[in-house]
């Protein structure tokens, strides 16, 4: 019991008190939506605004004639009518549903899209749905989006779109912060493009100008530490911008929002593989976020320079050699009042050899509170060491995170980096981390204190299937070495490789057991 209320202390201590308040008023106010009633922008017009960047939005191969959908690798057919509520598949798959990103798939006929919007309008004015504010934010833009293509309009439709602007404005996910909150402010800022409605631009603009500041890291990573995120963040504020350039009117202000776009296409410019993918570090899943290469070209087409700039104060350092790519994450746990999304892999590497994923982040798989959601956040999990088979922090249910730990980054050079982490400090111990990248790559760990054994983990791509072990060497299609020096032991075994929501491949890890101090010399033919 008394284990259970630290770990719930060093949870809650670490957040804002408006997220106390918040949580428990909008528990005692959410019960009641349903009896009140959102009317403030029933008497605006809807404006059809212009759009050109289809990239921004991932839209396809989400909804099969007649009624079954795909998200997150599962998919689920509905017989007649669609269950809006349907949560068969989990909470976020729910979400996914009722996001309506599927409206400007172009392969799905518009009777289909009219019917389907319509649908759940009547449900949600008639109080069958309950409206939650993060799909609520997605879901204006996209129907926003919709009538802008088409010009359909209904009275339920309009009726239910205007209602749900409102209620978001009235319902903000102050309890929750981080990226909820700016998807609430981005989608609200569209919605004042959408309705020609100045007086919400200017209530809106200046809590999103102060989140921007918060949210971005003066190397213009987003605080969430995750690529995906970041790049959902970008998409959206490049549509808010190119909205605020094809819809001129009273939302000139949006044009503000051009350096903070810069900032960000800097940081994703420098996070990404020459081949233009991210690794899955923290909350990171394939084919979720618009593609990074998509996003630098839209930022081009509207005028925005992307600024090259160095990783740095976002937690993350690239290094590059003639045949490799390597990143190494030296941040802390960010932000410190909302770490849903981060993952215990202080001073991991991953490594691309030849523009192919090589030694790799494993991904995420799932949200849903499970014992593979811990395994994916754990130590355990991830391409650094384990001591005491204990995590670097605390990290439980599907994202929380209780007691913490600090990164320190000791010596850092154009091609070396050392840092350390007080994780397991309860253990007396700290773990230092020495990383350079010259021809070869080398790696040193040090555990400064007292004895144990301890586990390095190196997980390798599922496109990686020549592995050889001979002693303390690892050898990769007998081209790429692996060699670690005065091991206990040095073990091969296989992992399921997170590939996508629900989806995995098999894949090859190995396991390294040793005292105090293990060097890792990685060398390319």
């Amino acid at each position: 019991m008394f284990r259970k209320l630290f770990l719930l202390f060093n949870t809650i201590r670490f957040l804002k008190p408006e997220q106390l308040y918040y949580q428990v008023f909008y528990k005692l106010k959410w019960p009641f939506i349903k009896y009140i009633s959102y009317n403030n922008y029933k008497h605006h017009a809807l404006y059809k605004i212009r759009w050109n960047s289809r990239e921004l939005v991932m839209s396809n191969n989400k909804l099969f004639a007649p009624l079954r959908f795909t998200f997150l690798n599962l998919s689920h057919e509905f017989k007649g009518t669609i269950n809006w509520n349907f949560d068969g598949h989990g909470k976020l798959w729910n979400y996914n549903l009722q996001y309506f990103d599927f409206l400007h798939d172009p392969s799905i006929d518009h009777i289909t899209k009219q019917h389907l919007v319509d649908d759940f309008s009547n449900k949600l004015l008639s109080g069958y749905i309950k409206p939650e504010p993060y799909p609520v934010s997605l879901r204006i833009i996209n129907w926003f989006l919709f009538y802008g293509d088409t010009g359909y309009t209904s009275k339920v439709f309009t009726d239910a779109l205007k209602y749900q602007v409102h209620y978001l404005e009235c319902n903000l996910e102050y309890h929750i912060l981080a990226n909820h909150y700016l998807e609430n402010l981005l989608s609200l800022s569209v919605a004042s493009i959408g309705l020609q409605d100045g007086a919400l631009s200017r209530k809106i603009f200046p809590k999103l100008r102060a989140q921007l500041e918060e949210q971005l890291f003066k190397d213009g990573g987003h605080y969430e530490r995750s690529p995906m995120y970041h790049c959902i963040v970008l998409s959206r504020l490049l549509l808010l911008y190119e909205l605020s350039i094809n819809n001129p009117g009273k939302f000139s202000n949006f044009h503000e929002l051009k350096p903070d776009i810069e900032a960000m296409c800097g940081w994703l410019s420098a996070f990404i593989y020459t081949n233009g993918t991210y690794e899955l570090v923290n909350d990171s899943i394939k084919n979720i976020a618009p593609n990074p290469n998509e996003l630098l070209k839209v930022a081009t087409l509207l005028g925005i320079n992307t600024k090259q700039i160095k990783l740095a104060d976002s937690g993350f350092r690239k290094f590059k050699s003639n045949n490799y790519e390597a990143l190494v994450d030296v941040g802390n746990i960010s932000p410190s009042y909302q770490p849903g999304h981060t993952h215990a892999g202080m001073l991991a590497f991953n490594i691309q050899y030849n523009g192919s994923p090589f030694i790799v982040d494993m991904g995420t798989s799932t949200y849903n509170a499970s014992e593979r959601r811990y395994f994916e956040r754990s130590t355990s999990a991830h391409n650094t060491v384990v001591v005491n088979q204990k995590d670097q922090f605390q990290i439980w249910s599907s994202f929380r995170v209780g007691a913490r730990a600090k990164i320190s980054i000791i010596k850092e050079t154009e091609k070396t980096i050392s840092a350390s982490h007080n994780g397991y400090n309860q253990y007396g111990i700290v773990h230092q981390r020495d990383f350079s990248f010259y021809g070869h790559i080398e790696v040193k760990d040090y555990l400064v204190g007292k004895d144990c054994t301890s586990t390095l983990y190196i997980y390798f791509d599922n496109t990686i299937r020549n592995v050889s072990l001979n002693f303390n060497e690892i050898s990769i299609s007998e081209k790429i070495k692996i060699r670690f020096d005065d091991p206990l032991n040095v073990l091969i075994e296989q992992y399921q490789q997170s590939i996508g929501f629900n989806k995995f491949e098999e894949a090859f890890l190995a396991k390294v057991l040793f005292k105090k101090t293990i060097i890792i010399q990685i060398s390319f033919p």
